[in-house]
């Protein structure tokens, strides 16, 4: 699966903000990537074959938007997905962090929206954002595997994450989203790889979230 069929994945996603609060998020898309050893920016993506490694990177780069209400952690290979998800902009325009590694097929996309917009509890809010990407007409034969309520571990912010396994274009994916209760906003992330890599993916992913620092 090559990064121009990750686009409609990206545009799933989409679906979930104006099914939220459509409320005054910042739309500033300038990420700052800083290496958390070498203050380096992150390598470019090879052009290797998909990597069929089980290891779980480490986290030594971190990501922030453009105006430091987000903050996350990513493997080092990792590269900025703005202006490669979706040739329209949509995606680049409402979602502030969008990373991911090329090698592996595994993407992270993040917005946030304020508290004081329709949505009123973190459960409908998690709500929302699953239905919006389950029935976004985008993927076919979701299955939702459930919701389980997290602690994040940096923030200490309650979070949701549900897993759904799903087929697009012939292959099987697991995309994962997470929703977090912040002190002022509440924070999406979508997360989507390979079915097949699903262990691995999940804790990477589950690795990133908890590394998330917000407001």
């Amino acid at each position: 699966m090559q990064i121009r069929k990750m686009s409609a994945l990206a545009l799933a996603a989409i679906l979930t903000i104006t099914a939220a609060a459509g409320c005054g998020k910042k739309k500033e898309t300038e990420i700052t990537t800083v290496s958390a050893a070498e203050s380096q920016p992150a390598k470019a993506v090879s052009a290797d074959p998909v990597d069929t490694s089980e290891e779980i990177p480490e986290l030594t780069v971190v990501v922030t938007d453009g105006t430091g209400t987000e903050q996350v952690r990513v493997p080092a290979n990792w590269q900025y997905m703005t202006g490669k998800l979706d040739p329209s902009g949509n995606v680049d325009a409402n979602f502030p962090i969008m990373v991911g590694d090329q090698k592996t097929n595994v993407y992270v996309i993040s917005n946030y929206e304020s508290r004081q917009g329709a949505v009123t509890t973190l459960d409908d809010y998690s709500n929302v954002l699953v239905n919006g990407v389950s029935g976004g007409g985008v993927l076919t034969n979701v299955q939702n595997m459930g919701t389980e309520t997290m602690v994040l571990d940096a923030s200490h912010f309650a979070a949701k994450r549900t897993i759904l396994y799903a087929d697009y274009e012939g292959v099987q994916i697991e995309y994962i989203i997470y929703a977090v209760e912040g002190i002022s906003n509440y924070y999406q992330f979508d997360c989507w790889g390979y079915a097949d890599k699903a262990r691995r993916n999940e804790e990477l992913f589950d690795n990133i979230v908890n590394a998330f620092i917000g407001i």
